[in-house]
């Protein structure tokens, strides 16, 4: 190897880093995505939902500066949680209603 591809080669790397696009992280799970991404992906979730989870302590969020970032797999914690919450605040209503 040669001087100079040596040089080609950590140009490259750094390249990666700055990208984070390296071969090891080319996994969707691991990637971040921000807010109006997340709105995107899942329409039924809006800034405010979202920001009530983070309050709420319910969905994790990375802070990059003053951005939110999310992993889809949090989200979609988040979402079933928030499905199966409302589920079961509909099945003891009806039971409640059936009882009076």
């Amino acid at each position: 190897m040669s001087l100079g591809d040596l040089i080609f080669e950590i140009g490259k790397l750094i390249k990666e880093y700055e990208t984070g696009s390296s071969p090891d992280n080319d996994s969707k799970d691991n990637d971040l995505y921000n807010i109006n991404e997340i709105i995107e992906l899942y329409p039924l979730l809006s800034k405010h939902i979202i920001t009530n989870g983070i309050n709420d302590g319910i969905l994790k969020v990375t802070w990059i500066g003053n951005k939110r970032y999310f992993k889809l797999e949090d989200v979609e914690k988040f979402i079933s949680e928030k499905q199966e919450k409302s589920n079961n605040m509909i099945s003891s209503t009806i039971a409640s209603w059936r009882n009076k």
